[in-house]
């Protein structure tokens, strides 16, 4: 289980890293689902799930934007 804490600190702690992108898209008006696939915290796979905006390329770029900003 320690791994598993590990892994849910880092991604949704006090400065977790999708806890950081989910605050800032939220700033921006975004509403979303995240779905997050992790093996490890070197091996993370996430997606969002755009609920109130067509995932155009545009707004894809926007969202990938703001998540490499943070990390």
């Amino acid at each position: 289980m320690k791994k598993v804490d590990e892994i849910e600190n880092f991604l949704y702690g006090e400065r977790g890293i999708l806890k950081q992108v989910d605050d800032e898209l939220m700033k921006k008006g975004y509403e979303f689902q995240t779905l997050v696939m992790t093996n490890s915290v070197d091996d993370v796979h996430v997606k969002y799930v755009l609920n109130n905006k067509d995932a155009t390329e545009s707004e894809q770029e926007k969202v990938k934007s703001i998540f490499f900003e943070i990390i």
